[in-house]
């Protein structure tokens, strides 16, 4: 099986941009902190999280910038 490629923060924060630009809202983050543990969950979920890679994709495919989303 081949390595899971998680998100990192450096993913995460453009997409955090392109939702604020594409629904509104104020830019910035309440919590950088909160960022980085939310994005940490999938990798240190537990042993189960990595079992099920196809569960683990869906999961973040709502976060795929709608350019890339055709």
């Amino acid at each position: 099986m081949p390595d899971i490629a998680f998100l990192t923060l450096e993913d995460v924060l453009p997409l955090h941009e392109d939702a604020i630009a594409f629904a509104g809202g104020s830019s910035g983050l309440r919590s950088i902190e909160l960022l980085q543990e939310a994005i940490a969950q999938p990798r240190f979920g537990g042993g189960w999280a990595n079992a099920f890679p196809s569960g683990m994709a869906a999961a973040y495919a709502p976060l795929e910038p709608k350019s890339r989303i055709r």
